[in-house]
Order: structure tokens, then C-alpha cells, then sequence
């Protein structure tokens, strides 16, 4: 892989703030960029982390990267991407969108252990 892109979220705070954000860095461990934003009146962590994911993608493709590993520590958000299109959950629209850009892209997303993220 060329270029490895490590996506999180977060949810703290009174009143409740959830944040997400990513950093790319190429193989070697050189920082490429990063990313990270904020979903207000959310305290949704599955929201904030598909949210993470897809705009990394987004970002990856305006930076015309052309091989990226996305690396997440949510199984649950790796497990809705890599599954079967789950046609009635609440963020269908946004787990179809980010396995369209898959789909068109050399993209690939992964789990990994929080310490490894």
C-alpha cells in the first residue's frame, strides 16, 4: 500500500461534542496530511466514525492518492462497509457512499486494534 490513512472519533464533554478526524501518512510513516472536524448535537460514535471514514476517502481522492489502506478501530463501522448493504439502518445512505468510492477506487478499509490505530 502506498499511502495509509488512520481514521477516530471521539464523544466528551457537557455539553456533549463528538469530533472525528484522520492523518495520512505514506508506508514509511511520513505524515502526508490530516483532517478533523466536529458533528454537532451528536453524541452518535458510529455516526462520527463512518463520518471519519468517508471523508478520509473523500480527501484521499482530492489528493488523487491512487492505492490507500483506511485503518479504523470501530469493527462495527469495518463489519456495516464490508458487509451486506443493510437496506433499513438509520446510516444506510452513508455506508452505501463509502462503498461506492471502494468500488471505484484502489481503496481498501480495515480493522485494527485502538493501540494500533
Amino acid at each position: 500500500m502506498g499511502t495509509i490513512l488512520n481514521v477516530d472519533e471521539s464523544c466528551n464533554g457537557t455539553p456533549t461534542r463528538t469530533g472525528f478526524g484522520g492523518i495520512f501518512h505514506n508506508n514509511g510513516g511520513l505524515f502526508l496530511s490530516a483532517f478533523s472536524s466536529m458533528i454537532s448535537h451528536s453524541e452518535d460514535i458510529l455516526l462520527a466514525e463512518l463520518t471519519s471514514i468517508y471523508h478520509g476517502l473523500r480527501i484521499a481522492i482530492d489528493m488523487k492518492i491512487d492505492d490507500l489502506a483506511c485503518y479504523s478501530d470501530s469493527l462495527l463501522s469495518i463489519n456495516l462497509i464490508k458487509g451486506d448493504n443493510p437496506h433499513y439502518h438509520v446510516y444506510v445512505v452513508l455506508i452505501q457512499n463509502i462503498k461506492d468510492i471502494l468500488a471505484t477506487n484502489n481503496f481498501t478499509v480495515h480493522h485494527t486494534l485502538k493501540e494500533g490505530n
